[in-house]
């Protein structure tokens, strides 16, 4: 290592990894907030309309933040109405949180293809080295190797995508533990 240390790259306080780190902790947070709104919202619209679900998209959806933003109380009564407000502003709190996290994962995404690329590649032939050995044994075909398998791939972008995400999440959990050897 002594040896070595004139070769190796100097790690700096604030350094990308740095700002990803804060990245994806705010995309935390912000995915956490989106899971706690839509939560709340499922547990008032089971009070107020426990038929919700037949009517109501799924929350992870536009549709279902939009039926949450215009929810209108099946009965007139002051608590279905209160109830119906409230389901109205979590609507509101819900579609703020998730395009937080979106926002946050594209400058998560830019951010590491910008400075991190090398490694997002070893990333993408990992995943589908480990997926296409997984669709091998799931099905009992040959696998990533095979040319039938290949073609039947997912995009390259969305593997990208999971790189890039898996990565920042990595890139958080490495600054950490560098930190904490230096303490």
């Amino acid at each position: 290592m002594w040896r070595e240390g004139q070769t190796l790259p100097l790690v700096v306080r604030d350094d990308d990894s740095a700002v990803l780190e804060v990245l994806v902790s705010q995309r935390d947070a912000a995915v956490a907030e989106a899971t706690r709104l839509r939560n709340q919202s499922h547990q008032l619209l089971l009070q107020g309309d426990p038929s919700y679900r037949e009517h109501v998209p799924a929350l992870t959806t536009e549709q279902g933040i939009a039926a949450l933003e215009t929810y209108q109380a099946p009965e007139a009564s002051v608590l279905a109405q209160t109830r119906a407000a409230m389901i109205r502003m979590l609507g509101q709190r819900l579609r703020l949180a998730v395009a937080q996290a979106e926002d946050l994962k594209t400058q998560i995404e830019a951010r590491s293809r910008a400075g991190f690329s090398p490694l997002i590649q070893l990333l993408i032939i990992a995943h589908k080295s480990a997926g296409g050995r997984a669709a091998a044994r799931k099905e009992g075909g040959q696998g990533i190797g095979h040319t039938r398998r290949r073609s039947r791939m997912q995009p390259a972008i969305e593997e990208a995508d999971w790189a890039i995400t898996e990565f920042g999440g990595a890139a958080h959990r490495c600054r950490r533990r560098v930190m904490i050897r230096r303490s």
